[in-house]
């Protein structure tokens, strides 16, 4: 479904999206808008081509969010064409579906590098096809920007120097998560999450956040799950048999999206506050149906808390293209590109030693904010947000969105450098 989806996205933009891109560009004040600005005398007269490969999910449990990624990209690029192209060559896209499959992330990543020849990598769907690419970008030297898998390895244990990671990782959002939830009433926690590597350090990382924030949770126990899992009642019958205060999740996606469902005819969103680690794309599926009533959400870029003019051209052509509001994907995939962008223009070269060196502790402008990769280990300096479910939909947007927000500060949930570079060894 998610695949049909993107190809319908994707004929729309082919029709209309490289008229409406350039004043989505010029709105974001960021370095490549000035660089695109100086030379759209240029337009039409490329001197040729350059091609990115971007790797993620747009099928399976978590196939919302490649789509979503894959037309911000899709926007981003069309900006940059549109404004005369990137050192002077127009930027193509070659889109590839993994399904969140480990073998095929490598499968196509290979193919992109070896047959396609791309200058730079963009994805992935989870942190283990995240951790396939990285492995093959730095291989072949191409710089790598992450959009979507945030397992903290990513910029310690397999830290590459042509990896960049834009979202909060594994490390930022428990701590983020600790420091919000520290604050409200909920003592008595029963955790249901993914049986991998990320799922265990996820619920792992919170507990001990929370008690390095002086809180002590009484845990009641913990549900383990297979990712794209069809029913999860024998877990929430498990939760409500403990008479919890809060149900912590560690699923995500669309495993997230049929918990929320299947928990509403067990009527658990009047017996328990339940927090969720993805927003707005959550919101998006279900729409009105989304309950009003203790739910707590975390998301890497909502785009209705990001208050520039930037965001909101961007919201309003993203929604006029496609039909629906950007999750939080959709704003990590421009800002992607956008990323990756600046650091070409400021090394005036495509080669991925140049690119990455270039971006090592650089600031950049993108369509989340203004923001530092972090020289040490490559992880953008950046905000996580939290929030309750709004009490009632939104009547513009068609869902409830979250209030009471709570932006994390990086400087408090940040790895310090000298514990990564101990891990990294």
């Amino acid at each position: 479904m998610a695949r049909k989806i993107r190809k319908a996205r994707q004929r729309v933009v082919a029709i209309a999206g490289v008229a409406m891109a350039a004043a989505l560009l010029a709105a974001c004040g960021s370095s490549s808008s000035s660089s695109s600005t100086s030379s759209s005398s240029s337009k039409s007269k490329f001197s040729g081509t350059v091609t990115i490969g971007v790797d993620t999910a747009t099928s399976g449990f978590f196939g919302e969010s490649g789509v979503d990624g894959d037309d911000g990209i899709t926007m981003a690029v069309n900006a940059i064409n549109k404004s005369g192209g990137l050192l002077g060559k127009k930027v193509l896209v070659d889109f590839r579906n993994d399904n969140a499959s480990v073998p095929t992330a490598i499968s196509n990543t290979q193919s992109l590098i070896q047959n396609d020849h791309v200058v730079a990598l963009l994805g992935a769907s989870t942190s283990s096809t995240v951790g396939a690419m990285e492995s093959l970008a730095t291989k072949y030297q191409l710089p790598l920007m992450i959009w979507n898998g945030n397992d903290i390895a990513t910029v310690t244990t397999d830290y590459s120097k042509y990896a960049f990671q834009l979202q909060p990782n594994t490390y930022m959002e428990p701590l983020g998560a600790a420091q919000y939830l520290s604050k409200l009433p909920y003592r008595r926690y029963y955790f249901i999450t993914p049986d991998y590597s990320f799922g265990r350090d996820d619920i792992d990382s919170f507990q001990a956040s929370m008690k390095s924030l002086g809180i002590k949770l009484v845990n009641l126990g913990t549900s383990y799950t297979q990712i794209g899992q069809p029913s999860f009642t024998s877990a929430i019958s498990a939760a409500l048999a403990t008479h919890p205060q809060m149900i912590f999740l560690g699923i995500f996606g669309g495993d997230e999206i049929t918990f929320i469902k299947q928990a509403e005819s067990y009527n658990l969103f009047s017996k328990t506050a339940v927090f969720g680690p993805t927003g707005t794309d959550t919101l998006l599926a279900l729409g009105k149906a989304t309950p009003t009533k203790n739910l707590y959400l975390n998301d890497r870029a909502p785009f209705f808390a990001i208050h520039t003019a930037a965001m909101k051209t961007f919201t309003n052509q993203f929604h006029s293209l496609y039909g629906s509001w950007p999750s939080e994907w959709g704003v990590l995939g421009y800002s992607a590109v956008q990323s990756w962008a600046q650091g070409v223009e400021k090394a005036k070269s495509f080669t991925g030693n140049a690119v990455s060196a270039a971006l090592k502790g650089d600031t950049v402008h993108t369509l989340k904010g203004t923001f530092q990769f972090q020289a040490c280990d490559n992880q953008a300096v950046v905000p996580d947000y939290f929030g309750k479910v709004a009490s009632s939909v939104s009547a513009k947007y068609g869902f409830p969105l979250l209030t009471n927000l709570f932006v994390s500060s990086p400087t408090a949930t940040l790895m310090s450098c000298s514990q990564a570079l101990k891990l990294r060894g």
